[in-house]
């Protein structure tokens, strides 16, 4: 049984993870978790508009066991920037 778990969280992440926003080269990040068919959960973090390809392009049950966290650009980038600045301007 936990072969087909990881079988199934394995082929969620890859088909939520394999949509790409046409026009900006987005991918969404999805993180699959979950010991049972019946517990899997999926949390997807992308743009608002690559968020409704997902909806549109995953649908049926597996929309249900998603939670979906809009992220703007600045989400995406200002936390690297910052470590990266903390890293090269240490105090």
């Amino acid at each position: 049984m936990n072969a087909a778990v990881e079988q199934v969280k394995g082929q969620l992440h890859e088909r939520i993870t394999s949509i790409r926003h046409p026009s900006t080269g987005e991918f969404p990040v999805a993180h699959v978790s979950g010991t049972a068919l019946d517990n899997i959960a999926v949390r997807v973090e992308a743009s608002a508009e690559l968020l409704k390809l997902v909806q549109e392009r995953v649908g049926g049950e597996d929309l249900t066991r998603m939670t979906l966290i809009e992220r703007t650009a600045t989400d995406s980038h200002n936390v690297p920037v910052q470590l990266e600045m903390e890293k090269a301007f240490p105090h």
